[in-house]
């Protein structure tokens, strides 16, 4: 009889030992995937972060350039201006 509860305990034991195994390989399964997701994320948020960084210089490069617009026109209306006078000065009286 101790013989044969003994053997019991040790089959139970065995049957334990082996389910915390399959258990802790599923857990290992689990991790390596969640690894995998988090690495896709990290990728999606760079590529995200680096969109916005090259989103704003390419806002800041057309603000500059509209700023260029804005002077060359200004420019262009002093002169327009300035021929315009030149021309109503010097125009027989």
């Amino acid at each position: 009889e101790k013989s044969r509860d003994a053997k019991k305990r040790l089959d139970a034991a065995t049957e334990d030992i082996e389910n915390i195994k399959t258990e802790r390989s599923n857990l290992r399964k689990a991790i390596e995937d969640h690894k995998a997701v988090l690495q896709e994320l990290f990728i999606k948020q760079n590529t995200a972060r680096l969109n916005v960084v090259t989103a704003e210089e390419r806002k800041n490069e057309a603000e500059q350039g509209f700023g260029s617009l804005k002077d060359e026109q200004r420019e262009i209306d002093e002169k327009v201006s300035e021929i315009n006078a030149d021309k109503d000065y010097s125009a027989p009286f």
